[in-house]
């Protein structure tokens, strides 16, 4: 992804590469709950609510 912008006089690109494999796991789950803040800078996580979707390290 390429990021135009213009600041003043000058055009500012910036790109972003984000590579990585991933696993999509769906299944049902017994428990629906909210996982807060705290919860989340233990696991990692990175949340994306406009993609509906989690991302966070594992070991496999």
């Amino acid at each position: 992804m390429v990021i135009t912008t213009v600041i003043g006089n000058f055009t500012v690109k910036h790109i972003l590469v984000d590579q990585a494999d991933f696993i999509v796991v769906a299944a049902p789950s017994v428990d629906n709950f909210i996982i807060g803040c705290p919860m989340l800078n233990k696991l990692q996580a990175i949340v994306s609510t406009s993609h509906l979707v989690m991302k966070f390290p594992s070991s496999d």
